[in-house]
């Protein structure tokens, strides 16, 4: 084989690897909106509703503070409002306004989707690091491979000078 069919076979495999690895990468929409729901869904189900928790009187403060943010309350909440007997603390829960939801939610996509992608970028990067290592390590074996190959050569020639008694 000579050093130009190697090589010629060597950049076949590279070409092969690289669009096998290629597609190995690419992103999955479906992958990619199974996240999406997934996080949109556990957001929805933990940040959609606000626990307020205060004395009665600083607790209706903050209650017409949010109000006029736009939070709304909402009976439909199970103890949406909490009196705790006589120690005069009071706890409302109420949900945040559509607005905002939609605005969480249109981030938390964005950071999904790019998690996702950063995801498949490291991956792609650890495996080009591991193909690079695999090519050095299989430089350093050839080259140990022919210092080993050269010595045996020229022990033999020494051996057979030192044995015949000829000088070069």
């Amino acid at each position: 084989m000579t050093k130009k069919t190697a090589h010629s076979a060597a950049e076949g495999d590279l070409k092969a690897f690289l669009s096998e690895a290629a597609e190995r990468f690419q992103p999955d929409a479906n992958v990619l909106a199974a996240r999406i729901d997934t996080a949109v869904k556990r957001h929805t189900a933990t940040s959609t509703t606000q626990r307020l928790n205060a004395p009665a009187p600083l607790a209706i403060q903050q209650l017409q503070e949010r109000i006029l943010e736009g939070w709304r309350y909402d009976i439909g909440i199970p103890q949406s409002v909490y009196l705790a007997g006589s120690s005069g603390n009071m706890a409302i829960t109420l949900c945040k306004p559509e607005s905002l939801v939609k605005q969480e939610i249109a981030d938390l996509k964005r950071q999904v989707e790019d998690a996702y992608h950063d995801e498949l970028a490291n991956a792609m990067e650890r495996e080009v690091d591991k193909l690079v290592q695999d090519a050095a390590n299989e430089t350093q074996r050839l080259a140990e491979e022919a210092a080993a190959t050269e010595q045996d050569a020229m022990r033999k020639l020494l051996r057979d000078m030192l044995l015949t008694g000829a000088i070069v």
